[in-house]
């Protein structure tokens, strides 16, 4: 849960260990969790010589107007689904104002 679930994101090594080693611990954990994430699949995929690339930063457009740009993602599917069937989330971020909004959906078609 720590590297490769809805919300863990494929952290490397370092992050996935502290979030582990947060709430567990057990002898040989750094190993354990090092060859977990070289074994991962889809960082295997999508970082072959296991070096991210840094994206040079560029300036961003200032947003002050509600409404102007929203961020919109959709998380899921999770586990378990709710009493309500939900099983995925609409997240909603307002650039302007930083209002955020978490909208449970039951299926996403």
């Amino acid at each position: 849960m720590a590297h490769d679930s809805a919300m863990a994101g494929h952290l490397r090594v370092k992050k996935s260990l502290d979030k582990i080693l947060a709430n567990f611990y057990w002898p040989g954990i750094q190993g354990d969790v090092r060859r977990y994430c070289a074994s991962c699949d889809v960082c295997q995929i999508t970082i072959p010589n296991g070096n991210v690339s840094r994206v040079p930063l560029g300036s961003m457009p200032v947003i002050d107007s509600p409404f102007k740009r929203v961020a919109v993602d959709l998380v899921g599917p999770l586990q378990p689904i709710t009493k309500r069937g939900n099983r995925y989330i609409l997240t909603l971020v307002d650039y302007a104002t930083r209002n955020p909004e978490a909208v449970p959906l039951p299926k996403i078609d």
